[in-house]
């Protein structure tokens, strides 16, 4: 018989749980360039800044597909960038800004998800 040792003395337990619906402070900690030619998107990774679940983490895609950019300008309309026609984002520069999520729990292929459903800033 194979045995591991293991130790989970240091273990987050609530990194492991959903982070309950609500709306929560976040600060943006990176964004990333992902997906092929044709269907590349943002990931936008967040940490929770105040309360309960303070440094937990969610995370947002925006597409940057042309019939889905209306979102991603919502969205970086809300960290006031107001940006109109062709633009050239700097990514690193939306580092550490904050704003107010909605998180979501959706089940999806036998799983709950935590999902950043809405955004604004207050």
């Amino acid at each position: 018989m194979s045995k591991v040792k293991i130790d989970f003395s240091k273990l987050d337990d609530g990194s492991i749980y959903l982070i309950p619906e609500g709306i929560y402070k976040v600060e943006i900690v990176s964004v990333e360039l992902n997906g092929n030619t044709g269907n590349q998107y943002l990931l936008w990774k967040f940490r929770i800044i105040a309360g309960e679940y303070e440094n937990r983490r969610l995370s947002l895609v925006t597409s940057l597909q042309q019939k889905n950019l209306w979102y991603l300008r919502r969205f970086l309309c809300v960290l006031g960038d107001d940006s109109k026609g062709e633009v050239e984002l700097n990514l690193d520069s939306y580092t550490g800004k904050t704003l107010h999520v909605v998180c979501e729990n959706h089940f999806h292929k036998g799983k709950w998800y935590n999902k950043v459903s809405d955004f604004f800033s207050y």
